[in-house]
Order: C-alpha cells, then sequence, then structure tokens
C-alpha cells in the first residue's frame, strides 16, 4: 500500500492550501496513507445516501468549497465516480479531478462531466504490451482483453 501512495503522491500536491482529497469506499485505507504522505486534509463517504442525509453522506466536509481530488480504485464507466460527483457537490465540494490507480475504460463514452481532469496511475490499454513483453500475460490474453476494451459495454435490460 505504501508503494502505490507513494506513486499516487505526485498526483496529489496541493496547489492551494484549500485542496482536499475525497475517496470512494474503495480506496478509503489508501487515500489514509496517501493524504498522511501529501498533508492533504481527507474526506470520505459515509453510508448510503438518502435525499436528507445528504449533508452527512461524506465525512470531513465541514469547510465546504474546497476544490477537491477523487481518488478511485478502477476506473470503468464513471458510474461510482459519477455518484461521488453528484454525492460531493451537493453538500459544496466541487471535484475537478479523478485520479484511478487502474484505467480500464472501455470503448464508450463515460458517465462523468467533461471538465474533471483525468489522471490514471496506470491505464490498461497502453500497458498491455508491457505486460505481455514481460510475461505477465500471454499475447493470446493480450488480444482478448483488446478485443474486450474495444467492444461496446453490456448494458443490463431491467425486468
Amino acid at each position: 500500500m505504501k508503494s502505490t501512495a507513494l506513486a499516487l503522491a505526485p498526483h496529489f500536491e496541493m496547489a492551494t492550501a484549500r485542496d482536499r482529497l475525497l475517496t470512494t469506499r474503495n480506496t478509503i485505507a489508501l487515500g489514509g496513507v496517501v493524504a498522511t504522505l501529501t498533508d492533504m486534509p481527507m474526506l470520505f463517504p459515509h453510508g448510503d445516501v438518502l435525499n436528507f442525509t445528504a449533508a452527512f453522506s461524506i465525512e470531513g466536509t465541514a469547510d465546504v468549497g474546497n476544490p477537491t481530488t477523487l481518488l478511485t480504485d478502477i476506473l470503468t464507466d464513471g458510474n461510482i465516480e459519477a455518484e461521488m460527483i453528484d454525492r460531493s457537490r451537493r453538500i459544496g465540494v466541487p471535484i475537478h479531478k479523478i485520479v484511478a490507480i487502474l484505467d480500464m475504460r472501455r470503448n464508450s463514452g463515460l458517465n462523468i462531466p467533461d471538465y474533471i481532469i483525468l489522471e490514471p496511475l496506470f491505464s490498461l490499454s497502453d500497458h498491455l504490451d508491457t505486460l505481455t513483453d514481460h510475461d505477465f500475460l500471454t499475447s493470446h490474453m493480450a488480444a482478448a482483453i483488446r478485443k474486450w476494451l474495444a467492444s461496446p459495454p453490456i448494458i443490463p435490460t431491467q425486468k
């Protein structure tokens, strides 16, 4: 975890003393290490969001209005990140950037606003050749992943 946090730390350099780090549920522990390394105040989600509890859905937001960077683990379609963007917007915490550990976006649109900066630590599509060259993946597996990344996502139908 420390090595991952050290690799992520440059993505969280504070432009101002007001900058904040917001984690998803899956990155709370890692966010704590990043916050310790960068001295950036950390916010994190708490419980399920109900319309009447939006103000209490993120811990650490006593000082609203600060520019915030969202830390997520795996960026796929942006749905989890969109939920966090909406949740934080409703309580006055503007997210301006998303830092993802792994970018696994497929050949489709991302469900987040265009004004948000995306900074992946590692992009699956950009590193398939390296993974194959170092025998972490077979060429057959890399080809299957490329095909999967290029295919449209399957949208479940509601019954």
